[in-house]
């Protein structure tokens, strides 16, 4: 039977190498088999020696999720809903992204997303285009702003 201090032993490691939240460490308790009643015990230690801290976490996905796979910030906000981050967390993590570089992102992104799509017919190609920026999570007044831009061109 794992006691408690190999538990934290192997959640430290866990948290060490890589930002973690609440959830994703409540679900490795779960997966290594701890018994719930430990759970609290070993949560507290992980935030009380800075290996566990939400606002942390939520600061760094939303920008390395905007830099790194050029996510928009309705699909960070989303993903970090699911993650169980307070709307406050939410809030402050998209604010944190620079928005210069967003606007960046955001016009690489529309610009690479347009010349590749095939589609020779505007009105079809616009709607695809709508399509796969909006999956990338970009608002909705960027991506018409953006088309509004390519009719005049």
């Amino acid at each position: 039977m794992t006691s408690v201090k190999e538990f934290i032993s192997k959640l430290e490691y866990y948290c060490s190498y890589q930002e973690r939240c609440h959830q994703e460490v409540t679900q490795k308790l779960y997966d290594l088999g701890c018994p719930v009643s430990d759970h609290a015990q070993i949560l507290v230690h992980l935030i009380q020696h800075a290996f566990l801290n939400e606002e942390r976490f939520a600061l760094h996905f939303a920008q390395s999720k905007n830099r790194q796979k050029k996510w928009g910030k309705q699909k960070i906000k989303n993903a970090l809903k699911l993650k169980g981050i307070t709307p406050n967390l939410i809030q402050q993590s998209l604010q944190s992204i620079d928005q210069d570089e967003y606007l960046q992102t955001f016009s690489t992104t529309a610009e690479k997303t347009w010349s590749e799509t095939l589609e020779k017919n505007f009105w079809k190609k616009q709607q695809k285009v709508i399509s796969k920026l909006l999956q990338k999570g970009f608002e909705r007044e960027l991506i018409f702003e953006f088309l509004e831009a390519k009719k005049e061109d």
